[in-house]
C-alpha cells in the first residue's frame, strides 16, 4: 500500500507563501550578515571544518566546485525545464535562474562581506570555468554555487514527488539530492571559497526561487 502512495496536488498559494517566507528569511539573514553579527560564527565554522578535513579530500570537493559553476548548472537547469514542459506557461520557469542571479549580484553589491583570505583557499584542480573569474567587487554574499545547486535540488525534489513512483524510490532520490546539496555546501567552506553565512544565504535564496516553480508548473 505504501509503495503506491503519492503526493496530492498542492495549491499554488502554498508555493507563493513558502517562497515569500524564504525570501523574508534571506532578507533577515542578509541584515545580520551586513551588520557583522555572524563574523565569529563564520570564522569558527571555517576553521573547524578545515581542521577536521584531510587535504586528500580537496580534489573531490574541488570537483563539486566545478559542478556548481554557472556553466554546468545553467545547462542542467535549462534541460530540466525543457524536458518537463507540457504547458506553455511552464516556460516562464526559465526566468527563475536569472532572477536568482539578479538578487545574488545585488547581495554581492550591497553586502560588503569579503571572502575568506587566501590562507584558507584549498581548491586543488588546475581548471576553472570562465564564470569563476567574474565577481562583483570581490564580495562573497550570497554563494552562487550553493544557490544554484539549491535551485536544481528544489526543482528535482518537486518533480520527483509529483510522480506516481513508489514512496521508497522518492525517498531514495530525495536523500541523494539532499546529500548532494549538503556536500556542495560544505565544500564551499572547506575549500575556503565562502563563509558559512554565504552558503546558507545562497541556499535559502535558491530554495525561495525554486519554490516559485510550483506556481508555474
Amino acid at each position: 500500500m505504501i509503495e503506491r502512495m503519492h503526493i496530492q496536488m498542492v495549491p499554488r498559494s502554498y508555493y507563493v507563501i513558502t517562497s515569500g517566507v524564504l525570501f523574508l528569511a534571506f532578507i533577515v539573514l542578509t541584515y545580520f550578515v551586513a551588520r557583522e553579527y555572524l563574523v565569529q560564527f563564520d570564522f569558527d565554522t571555517t576553521v573547524r571544518l578545515q581542521d577536521n578535513t584531510p587535504a586528500r579530500f580537496d580534489p573531490i570537493f574541488s570537483t563539486f566546485s566545478l559542478i556548481g559553476s554557472f556553466e554546468v548548472t545553467g545547462v542542467v537547469f535549462v534541460l530540466l525545464v525543457l524536458t518537463g514542459v507540457r504547458k506553455v506557461r511552464r516556460l516562464a520557469t526559465l526566468a527563475i535562474f536569472p532572477l536568482f542571479h539578479i538578487v545574488e549580484i545585488l547581495g554581492k553589491t550591497i553586502v560588503d562581506q569579503l571572502p575568506p583570505p587566501f590562507m584558507f583557499h584549498r581548491y586543488a584542480l588546475g581548471f576553472h570555468f570562465p564564470s569563476s573569474y567574474l565577481g562583483t567587487d570581490h564580495f562573497s554574499y550570497p554563494s552562487g554555487h550553493a544557490g544554484r545547486t539549491a535551485i536544481l535540488v528544489g526543482m528535482m525534489l518537486f518533480l520527483a514527488w509529483r510522480t506516481k513512483r513508489s514512496i521508497w524510490l522518492k525517498l531514495s532520490i530525495s536523500g541523494a539530492l539532499v546529500a548532494f546539496l549538503i556536500i556542495m555546501m560544505i565544500s564551499r567552506i572547506i575549500l575556503g571559497e565562502h563563509w558559512a553565512t554565504d552558503v546558507i544565504g545562497g541556499v535559502i535564496l535558491g530554495f525561495a526561487c525554486a519554490t516559485l516553480a510550483g506556481v508555474l508548473w
